[in-house]
C-alpha cells in the first residue's frame, strides 16, 4: 500500500502510521480492527506488512516485545491484547 500520487517516493502506510502514532499503538489498533468485517480485509493487509518491516529491519522477538511494551511476565502478557499482534 503505497502512494500512488508520488510513486518516486512510496511510503508505506503502516510505516506512515507508525512515525505518528508508535508500533505498539498500530499493532493494536490492526488488531482491534481485524476484528471488524468492515476493516478486516485492511487491517489484515497492514498486518502483514508490519510484520515484513519487521522481518526487513531484522528485529528479534526481544525487540518485538519491547517496542510492543509487552512484559517478559508470562502472566500479565498473556492477557495484553497487543500480544494478538504477533498471532
Amino acid at each position: 500500500m503505497f502512494n500512488k500520487k508520488n510513486p518516486d517516493k512510496q511510503v508505506s502506510l503502516v510505516n506512515m502510521l507508525s512515525t505518528r502514532y508508535g508500533e505498539s499503538a498500530v499493532a493494536e489498533a490492526l488488531v482491534h480492527a481485524t476484528k471488524a468485517k468492515r476493516s478486516m480485509k485492511i487491517a489484515s493487509q497492514l498486518q502483514s506488512q508490519q510484520f515484513e518491516n519487521w522481518l526487513h529491519t531484522h528485529k528479534s522477538a526481544d525487540d518485538i516485545f519491547a517496542m510492543l511494551i509487552i512484559s517478559h511476565d508470562p502472566t500479565p502478557a498473556m492477557i495484553d491484547p497487543k500480544l494478538y499482534a504477533l498471532q
